[in-house]
């Protein structure tokens, strides 16, 4: 049967290759230090953002509550982050670097600019910015027609 789709135009695929490269180059640089791919994400927006809340994080990161709470005891253990409990409400925990955390930020930057040079190799700004912005677009749809629908 004919529908008139072009499966060529399949993007999926191209996705999900580049989500495996992604997970495999950030596993191969950050595995001497204990930090997978969604510690990495964690550490990349507390950079950024230090003092959010858990659920900032899973609403930034657009996770699910236990994979980023999974991360965040990891992350403590392991002595990079700290919880600290909010004085007017004690549910509430702000998360903040170590010393230790801090001192992986280098490490951490550079991983992510190599990715960028990685992927973005022969692409010119107009089209980094028109690639972002699809990206997000393609992002948004998928958080708002699927995240939101799961069983």
């Amino acid at each position: 049967m004919d529908d008139g789709y072009d499966c060529k135009k399949y993007f999926g695929r191209y996705i999900s290759i580049i989500s495996r490269n992604l997970f495999y180059y950030i596993s191969k640089e950050m595995n001497d230090i204990g930090i997978g791919k969604i510690d990495f994400e964690v550490l990349v927006l507390l950079y950024d953002r230090e003092g959010i809340c858990q659920e900032g994080i899973v609403s930034i990161l657009k996770l699910d509550k236990m994979t980023v709470a999974k991360s965040i005891k990891k992350l403590t253990e392991m002595e990079y982050i700290i919880k600290v409990k909010d004085r007017e409400d004690k549910r509430k925990s702000s998360i903040y670097l170590t010393n230790k955390g801090l001192k992986i930020k280098e490490k951490i930057c550079c991983v992510k600019k190599e990715i960028n040079d990685i992927f973005l190799k022969d692409f010119n700004e107009t089209e980094i910015e028109l690639f972002t912005k699809l990206l997000y677009k393609i992002s948004k749809n998928a958080v708002d027609e699927i995240s939101e629908t799961k069983c």
